[in-house]
């Protein structure tokens, strides 16, 4: 009997280890410009009563790679904002940051970044 259920054991076995991402795809994952733009930032187009209909809100999170007020960690926020925008084909003329403050304990925040941005699209020049 155990020998008849070895076969089917490792076709199983081997499928299982087919099928799971190896080692070096997790790596590239975490290494990934998109894995930490998904993980540490987000923007949020706004509802009713929040901000007004041309402002979005772009939010993101501090820490000891990206610090608050680091020059290179904000220039790569800004990166993650700019992809952001480019994958939703939002701002094609650019956009302007109105605001930018942390997260005040009062502020609706479910994802829990740390801080927040406040930014309208800039609208094309008229036409010549």
């Amino acid at each position: 009997m155990l020998m008849r259920k070895f076969p089917e054991t490792l076709v199983l076995t081997t499928i299982l280890i087919a099928c799971s991402p190896s080692q070096s795809f997790r790596n590239s994952m975490s290494n990934s410009a998109d894995y930490d733009r998904h993980r540490m930032s987000r923007l949020v187009m706004p509802m009713d009563g929040v901000g007004s209909q041309d402002t979005m809100i772009f939010e993101a999170t501090i820490s000891p790679s990206f610090p608050a007020d680091d020059p290179a960690a904000e220039k790569q926020r800004m990166a993650w904002l700019d992809s952001w925008l480019e994958v939703r084909k939002l701002c094609p003329d650019g956009y302007e940051i109105l605001d930018r403050r942390p997260f005040d304990t009062l502020d609706y925040n479910p994802a829990h970044h740390d801080l927040r941005y406040e930014l309208r699209c800039k609208s094309a020049g008229p036409a010549a």
